[in-house]
C-alpha cells in the first residue's frame, strides 16, 4: 500500500498514522466527531503531509459531507488487488451459508479501508445471517421434537416460522415432507376408521307350522313362562360404528394447558404449574400470556422458598436455645411451605425421637475413695498408734476422735517391665561397685 503522506518517515511510524486514521474514520462514522477531529490533530502534528487527514479534517471543520469512499481511495492504492480478492471470498463464503467466514473476511477488509461500502453491507448480511441462525436452530429442533411426539400441527407451525426467517435453508424441505406424509398416514388411519359396514338384514323367523310341529310335545310339560329368555329375533339390531375424533385447535390446547396449569398455582404446585405452562411453547412459541404466568409462578416459588429459609433460621435459633416446643412449630411451618426441605426434616425428627437417658454415675467403693483422701492411712500405722494409745496422757485420751473404718492393706503390683528393670539396674550398680572397690 502506498503511503500518502511524506515519503521520509519510517515505515513504522507510518504504520502508526495508517492506523491512527482508521480509528478517526471509525469514529466519524459513529458520530463521534471531536475525538475524530482530536485524532485527525494528531495525526497531522506527526505528518502535515497525510492528505487523507487534511481532507477529513477540513470536511468537519466546514460541515460538509464526507465521500469517505473518495477519500479512502488515497490509501487503497497497491492494496486494491488484495481488497477485491478478500470481497470475492466474502462473497462465496456467504453464498455458502458459512456466516462466521464471510464475517471474517469483511472485517478484514475494513481494517484496511475502513469506509468500504460493499465490505460494510456483507459483514451486517453475515453478522444479520448468524442472528438468525440461531432461531433457525431452536425451531428446527423444536419441530423434530414435535414430529417426534405425533403433533403434526406444531411442527407445522415451527417450520412457517423456519421458512419465514432462511426459505432456502436444507432441513427444510426434508423435514416438511415428513410433516406430509405423517399427514397422509393420519388421513388413511381416519378414513379406516370412520367406515362402518352396513347391518347384515335379520334371519327370518321360522313358519308357523314348523313352529307348532317343534313345540307340540313340550306344550303340556311344563307352564310356559312368558317373562323369560326367548329366541325369537328382536326387530332392530343394535349397531356400532367408530366415528372420528374431532381434532382440538391449537387455540383450544392453549386454553386447555393454560387451565390445568392455573389449578396448579391456585394449590400452591408452582413447580407442576410451570411444567405444564411451559408445554404451550411447543404449540406457540411466542405466546406472551404463558410467559407472563411462568414468571409469575416463577417469583411466588423464590417468595415461597425466602420465607422457608427465614422460618427455618428461627426454629434453628430456637433449638440452640433450648426452646423445642417453639422450634417444632417453626419447623412445622416451614416443611408446610417447602415439604422437601432436608434440613427442616431432619432437625424435626430430631425433636420427635426420644432421647436415651444419661448413664448413671459409677460410684467409687469406700475402699477407693479412702485411697485418694489426703488423710489416708495404711493399716500398719494405724495399729502402731493403737498400740500407743497408752503413752497418751490422760487428759488427751479424753477428747474422742473421729472412727475411721478400717481398711485393708494393698500390695503395690508392680508391672513385670519395671521389676526386670528395677534388677537390671541393681544388677548394674553392683558390678560398678566391685569394679570401683577392687
Amino acid at each position: 500500500m502506498s503511503y500518502p503522506g511524506s515519503p521520509d518517515k519510517d515505515p513504522k511510524v507510518q504504520q502508526r498514522i495508517l492506523a491512527a486514521f482508521r480509528e478517526a474514520v471509525r469514529l466519524y462514522q459513529d458520530g463521534h466527531r471531536d475525538e475524530c477531529q482530536t485524532v485527525l490533530h494528531s495525526i497531522l502534528e506527526v505528518d502535515p503531509a497525510f492528505r487523507p487527514a487534511q481532507r477529513l479534517e477540513s470536511a468537519i471543520i466546514q460541515g460538509l459531507p464526507v465521500d469517505l469512499a473518495s477519500l479512502l481511495g488515497d490509501l487503497a492504492g497497491e492494496a486494491g488487488s488484495q481488497v477485491e480478492g478478500l470481497l470475492s471470498q466474502a462473497r462465496q463464503a456467504l453464498a455458502e451459508r458459512n456466516f462466521s467466514r464471510a464475517a471474517e473476511l469483511a472485517q478484514a477488509v475494513l481494517r484496511e479501508l475502513p469506509g468500504h461500502q460493499e465490505a460494510r453491507s456483507l459483514l451486517q448480511q453475515a453478522q444479520a445471517a448468524l442472528k438468525a441462525q440461531s432461531e433457525v436452530a431452536t425451531q428446527l429442533a423444536r419441530a423434530r421434537q414435535a414430529l417426534a411426539a405425533g403433533l403434526v400441527e406444531e411442527a407445522k407451525g415451527f417450520l412457517a416460522l423456519v421458512r419465514g426467517i432462511a426459505p432456502d435453508h436444507p432441513e427444510l424441505a426434508e423435514l416438511e415432507s415428513l410433516v406430509a406424509s405423517q399427514t397422509a398416514e393420519e388421513a388413511a388411519m381416519v378414513e379406516f376408521e370412520t367406515f362402518t359396514p352396513p347391518p347384515s338384514p335379520p334371519p327370518p323367523p321360522p313358519s308357523p307350522a314348523h313352529r307348532v310341529e317343534l313345540e307340540a310335545p313340550w306344550e303340556n310339560a311344563a307352564p310356559k313362562n312368558t317373562s323369560g329368555f326367548s329366541f325369537d329375533a328382536v326387530g332392530e339390531v343394535p349397531t356400532f360404528s367408530a366415528e372420528p375424533a374431532v381434532p382440538e385447535s391449537p387455540e383450544e390446547k392453549v386454553a386447555a394447558l393454560l387451565a390445568e396449569g392455573q389449578e396448579a398455582f391456585d394449590r400452591g404446585d408452582y413447580a407442576q404449574a410451570v411444567d405444564v405452562w411451559t408445554r404451550i411453547y411447543l404449540i406457540d412459541p411466542h405466546n406472551q400470556e404463558a410467559e407472563r404466568r411462568i414468571e409469575q409462578a416463577r417469583r411466588r416459588r423464590e417468595e415461597l422458598d425466602r420465607l422457608a429459609e427465614m422460618k427455618y433460621a428461627e426454629a434453628l435459633e430456637a433449638f440452640e436455645g433450648g426452646r423445642l416446643e417453639e422450634a417444632k412449630e417453626l419447623l412445622q411451618e416451614v416443611l408446610s411451605l417447602q415439604p422437601q426441605h432436608v434440613d427442616a426434616n431432619d432437625l424435626l425428627a430430631r425433636l420427635e425421637t426420644p432421647s436415651a437417658p444419661p448413664p448413671l454415675r459409677a460410684e467409687l467403693p469406700a475402699v477407693e475413695e479412702d485411697l485418694f483422701r489426703d488423710d489416708f492411712v495404711p493399716q500398719e500405722i494405724v495399729s502402731g498408734e493403737s498400740a500407743a494409745v497408752s503413752e497418751v496422757p490422760l487428759e488427751e485420751r479424753a477428747v474422742p476422735r473421729p472412727v475411721r473404718p478400717a481398711v485393708k492393706a494393698r500390695r503395690l503390683a508392680l508391672p513385670l517391665p519395671v521389676m526386670v528393670g528395677v534388677g537390671v539396674a541393681v544388677v548394674v550398680l553392683v558390678v560398678l561397685g566391685l569394679v570401683l572397690g577392687g
